[in-house]
């Protein structure tokens, strides 16, 4: 894992650990876990994508 890896990691559960507490539903309370999971599945698509496993499926 990189640092970035490690980096995005943290951030994700320090937001888990920010929700136990009950506050109000704001734009900021949703936005920031998604940015937070967009940031991490376009760094491992691209990871994926770098190692050569990325042939297409065969569909019938």
């Amino acid at each position: 894992m990189t640092i970035s890896d490690w980096l995005i990691d943290v951030a994700l559960v320090l937001v888990v650990f920010r929700q136990l507490r009950e506050e109000r539903l704001t734009l900021r309370t949703i936005l920031l876990p998604l940015a937070l999971i967009v940031v991490r599945g376009r760094v491992l698509q691209t990871r994926v994508g770098r190692q050569g496993r990325n042939a297409l499926p065969v569909t019938p």
